[in-house]
């Protein structure tokens, strides 16, 4: 056999040694389940970090900068949630300075309404152009060093399954006529642009979750969140409820819940409803202790655990 040859036979033995090598390590790594990577989100209901209002638009106009918050008017009527815009809005200007001109910028004006913008408020600043310290207030939408964790609360205990009411033709009524709410929750929920009259409880949970320091991103599956934390990952599904539905989550929702979250590969999973939970919740959590039904009448002591701590 020539050198060639030999030469040749070398080198593909090296190359396939080499491609099992990297077989080898990417299917031991793609097995691992990284304890401070967040999840990519792909699909799902919302992407939101650490409760922040989504900005509708944002220009420069003379001495002003103007920040339009997606955000319906009629729930700023509170002196709490426009100095939780105003303290959002001024972090607005500071991402923008590096892009926009703000040296003569003398006053930050706040507006809500999205696509119909409505003054809400104005931010006058020392000297034109000089921003207030970013540490120089209390960020009342991050509890995170304040109140516990709420998704570590026992709520198969302290939330008690009750039976549905009777099956009518009466819809439901809306959670913010049945829940207290005490009133810095409330502005940390409004202030995320959630609309308190027609909240979901997908929309209260995410919204809490976020002000407890949770960064809240797309799920595996569409209609799924993940919730994280520094080596924390749950999974978080949700049944919502829509005028003319049956009161009560029905066992087939519940049963797919469970098949999901063992395919999510987070630490723990909720699912999130409105609707009243079935009796069989109980067996359920007890046979899966990383599972939690976080149904209507749990949703009170959520809201406690996360205003008490």
């Amino acid at each position: 056999m020539s050198s060639g040859a030999i030469a040749i036979i070398i080198l593909a033995v090296v190359v396939i040694a080499a491609i099992a090598v990297i077989v080898a390590i990417s299917g031991r790594t793609a097995s691992v389940k990284p304890e401070s990577e967040s999840p990519t989100p792909t699909t799902g209901l919302a992407t939101n970090v650490r409760g922040r209002a989504k900005v509708a638009n944002f220009h420069v106009h003379g001495n002003e900068a103007r920040v339009t918050f997606d955000i319906p008017t009629a729930d700023t009527n509170s002196e709490v949630v426009a100095a939780l815009l105003s303290d959002q809005a001024i972090e607005v200007v500071r991402e923008k300075r590096h892009s926009l001109p703000i040296d003569d910028v003398e006053q930050v004006v706040v507006y809500t309404g999205g696509k119909e913008p409505v003054e809400l408020t104005r931010v006058r600043l020392n000297k034109p152009g000089e921003l207030p310290d970013p540490g120089a207030h209390i960020d009342v939408l991050d509890l995170s060093t304040m109140a516990a964790d709420p998704l570590t609360k026992d709520f198969a205990s302290s939330g008690e399954v009750t039976a549905a009411p009777t099956p009518t033709d009466d819809a439901l009524r809306p959670l913010s006529q049945e829940l207290d709410i005490p009133p810095s929750l409330r502005a940390a929920l409004q202030a995320q642009g959630v609309d308190m009259a027609t909240m979901k409880a997908s929309d209260l949970v995410t919204g809490l979750l976020a002000v407890t320091g949770y960064q809240i991103g797309a799920g595996p599956i569409p209609g799924t969140l993940f919730a994280t934390k520094p080596g924390s990952l749950t999974f978080i599904a949700f049944d919502e409820y829509n005028e003319g539905d049956y009161h009560e989550v029905n066992e087939s929702t519940i049963q797919r819940f469970a098949v999901d979250s063992q395919s999510s590969n987070a630490d723990r999973s909720v699912l999130v409803t409105e609707k009243y939970a079935p009796f069989s919740v109980y067996q359920l959590e007890k046979r899966r202790s990383d599972l939690k039904i976080l149904s209507r009448e749990r949703l009170q002591a959520f809201v406690n655990a996360t205003a008490l701590g």
